[in-house]
């Protein structure tokens, strides 16, 4: 039995995983929920600020009519302001108050008294309109649109209330929007809660710095009536209904009067009485507020989910989810059982493999032997002989020199020069061999300078005084590699771009370091007879050349070094040319830490 336990064990922390995860799900659909709330409920009051400020817009409208007119006529005021009543049943009235001076009341009245028989000046006393008591000046309303249904408001002063002259006086001094408390609309057959905003109109071309100056040269205001209800209704009517009530409050007004209006959602059911009590969460955590700042007086919203607008309850995506971690746990503890079958078999195979991976790291060793006792070999048993040859038929030219006819001397001369470049070929196959082989010592190598000293020392050890070379060597370059061999490397791609160029009259030779995507592209760029792409892919292989050895020296192996080093640097090489177009040869160093970088 006790080969089943950690079945067991894999059964019960499955369960307790399905619980876990479909507990975090639940929590995680709650908050998503919370946060859903709280997007629907700012949506709507800005909403309602937007159609505040829309409103007040239309206002400076009106406001702009009178500021640009010599005088607005009746019929002109009520033929603007049918535009904007056109499709905003939420202002109940847009009035026209002009200040007028006690001694002017008078001819007021019977002006207005022409087209509105019994015309007075009026205010409020006891929930009566009475004629306005005598004051230094007035401000009635003089112009209303609609006028039917708001006939009572014509005349009336609004100077007459304190809670309307507050707000009048503070917009007459601030020479901006102002709002009153919460009024009680007489206007209408039904009793309703507004509001009125004052935007001032100042007499044209005076000056209204100071607080006196505008008192002096207030021409009038215009007043939007809102009706808070239709306001309200009107702001949410193109919102989808999601479940939320809206209450609004006026935080500037005095604590009886601050409760505004309470929205209901449209989504609320008959038996959501009690909607501010949710039988889930408490009032704290499902209530959204934010405030609203209404023409200098300051509103608080305050946003609470119907019943039953959290589901508390897990859903079906939840239950799927417990059911298929459940499902996939039995799966699961069925599938280790088989592979703790397996393990025996695999622990046996990697045995195995090791066993092999022994033999063939011996075989390679021994490989590595071979490779340096060939090397030795050339070294010491070829070198030998050939320096004989060179030797002794560098002897004979010397001392038969004068009794030898020219084809004769020309035949010897052959078999020291190849001798010559027989030997150069050991050499250069020695070093390819050495650069295979051997152990890393990476560091980091000031490049600038090394690419200095090669091009220094080819330049001085050249037989060629004429062929003065432009070397362009970038400043500051770094590399991480081999010391030796990145000289090698340098030093075997510097004498190919001295080489190839010396037919360039003005040659010039570039070492440089560019980078792309983050990886640094060094190259070696000259301005010699180039090579035709097509031989691209031969440029690196040993032995390969791409001219005559009459024309250009060199053994063909140059490239292949190069190529070799770069490899055991794990970077990469490649070339582009044109034929007498120069070439320029780019390469990446690109460190490999933690390695014995031996080359196979």
């Amino acid at each position: 039995m006790k080969r089943f336990h950690y079945v067991v064990l894999l059964i019960v922390s499955g369960v307790i995983l399905a619980f876990t995860v479909s507990y975090l799900l639940q929590q995680q659909h709650i908050n998503n929920t919370i946060v859903e709330f709280q997007s629907a409920a700012k949506d709507r009051i800005q909403a309602l600020e937007h159609i505040i400020e829309n409103s007040t817009m239309a206002g400076r409208a009106v406001v702009s009519l009178f500021a640009s007119s010599e005088q607005v006529t009746r019929q002109e005021f009520s033929t603007f302001v049918k535009f904007i009543l056109k499709n905003t049943s939420y202002i109940r009235a847009l009035e026209w108050v002009p200040r007028i001076p006690a001694n002017q009341r008078k001819q007021y009245e019977a002006i207005a008294a022409q087209d509105f028989p019994g015309f007075k000046f009026t205010q409020q006393l006891n929930g009566q309109i009475i004629a306005a008591d005598l004051q230094q000046e007035y401000y009635p309303v003089f112009y209303i649109e609609p006028y039917i249904n708001n006939r009572q408001a014509l005349g009336f002063d609004l100077a007459g209330n304190a809670k309307r002259k507050t707000a009048l006086a503070y917009a007459r001094d601030n020479n901006r929007p102002s709002s009153t408390g919460r009024i009680n609309l007489i206007q209408g057959n039904t009793e309703t809660w507004g509001f009125l905003t004052y935007l001032p109109v100042y007499t044209k071309n005076t000056n209204i710095q100071t607080i006196e100056q505008r008192r002096t040269n207030i021409e009038g205001l215009v007043v939007i009536v809102f009706d808070i209800p239709a306001l309200v209704e009107s702001s949410l009517a193109y919102l989808q209904p999601a479940g939320i009530h809206l209450t609004l409050y006026d935080e500037t007004a005095t604590q009886s009067e601050r409760f505004l209006y309470q929205h209901r959602s449209r989504t609320q059911s008959p038996l959501d009485s009690d909607w501010k009590n949710d039988h889930v969460f408490s009032a704290s955590k499902l209530e959204f507020s934010d405030t609203l700042s209404v023409n200098h007086r300051h509103w608080s919203a305050k946003a609470t989910p119907a019943v039953g607008y959290f589901n508390t309850a897990p859903t079906l995506e939840i239950w799927l989810v417990f059911i298929g971690i459940n499902a996939i746990t039995f799966l699961l503890a069925a599938y280790l059982h088989l592979l703790r079958q397996l393990e025996f078999d695999l622990r046996n195979e990697k045995d195995q493999l090791e066993i092999t991976v022994s033999e063939r790291t011996r075989d390679l060793e021994e490989k590595n032997k071979q490779l340096e006792t060939f090397s030795y070999s050339i070294a010491h048993d070829l070198r030998s002989p050939l320096r004989a040859i060179t030797g002794f038929s560098q002897i004979l030219v010397d001392d038969t020199k004068h009794k030898l006819d020219q084809e004769e001397q020309d035949y010897l001369a052959r078999i020291i020069a190849a001798g010559k470049h027989m030997a150069n070929l050991i050499d250069d196959i020695l070093t390819l061999s050495r650069v295979t082989q051997g152990k890393l010592n990476r560091k980091e190598i000031d490049f600038s300078d090394l690419a200095h000293g090669i091009a220094e020392r080819i330049q001085n050890s050249s037989q060629e005084k004429s062929h003065r070379v432009s070397w362009v060597i970038h400043e500051d370059m770094k590399a991480d590699g081999d010391l030796h061999l990145l000289t090698l490397l340098l030093d075997n791609l510097l004498l190919n771009a001295y080489k190839f160029s010396r037919q360039n009259p003005e040659p010039k030779i570039e070492v440089g370091l560019t980078r792309h995507v983050g990886e640094k592209i060094y190259y070696v760029r000259d301005n010699g007879i180039g090579f035709d792409m097509k031989f691209v892919d031969k440029i690196f292989g040993v032995f390969q050349r791409l001219h005559t050895k009459d024309s250009y020296e060199g053994t063909g192996i140059g490239l292949a070094t190069v190529k070799r080093i770069i490899e055991r640097h794990h970077g990469r090489i490649w070339a582009k040319s044109k034929t007498n177009e120069g070439a320029t040869f780019y390469f990446t160093l690109r460190p490999q830490p933690n390695t014995d970088d031996q080359y196979i």
